[in-house]
């Protein structure tokens, strides 16, 4: 696949992400239990965006030892996967909510300048 298609699947992946976490957040806070369809796309957006990114890295030969930006990166998403257990145990979590925009901020930002 060409480094665009890689992009183009990395960027879905990603909106689906941020689709999950609003669902999960509007379910959890009007008193729902765990669903296992949000976190279904969660658990698949996460690995298609890790999958992808990798992808994109082989195209743009990458390679180990990774630069920092990448570790940032991978750090970041995995810490994304792991953030919904904050919102299943406290919905109304200012905290989540902002971890999430910090933590994509951090991803964006070492993605565009490659810190």
């Amino acid at each position: 696949m060409s480094l665009e298609i890689y992009k183009l699947i990395h960027l879905i992946s990603i909106l689906a992400l941020i689709f999950s976490f609003g669902l999960m957040i509007g379910h959890y806070k009007n008193g729902g239990e765990k669903n296992k369809q949000y976190n279904i796309i969660h658990g698949i957006s996460i690995t298609i965006i890790l999958i992808s990114g990798f992808g994109m890295l082989a195209r743009m030969s990458i390679h180990w030892p990774w630069p920092t930006w990448v570790i940032i990166k991978a750090l970041v998403w995995i810490v994304l996967g792991g953030i919904i257990v904050l919102f299943r145990k406290k919905p109304n979590s200012l905290i989540g909510l902002i971890s999430i925009l910090l933590f994509g901020g951090l991803a964006i930002f070492s993605a565009i300048y490659h810190i």
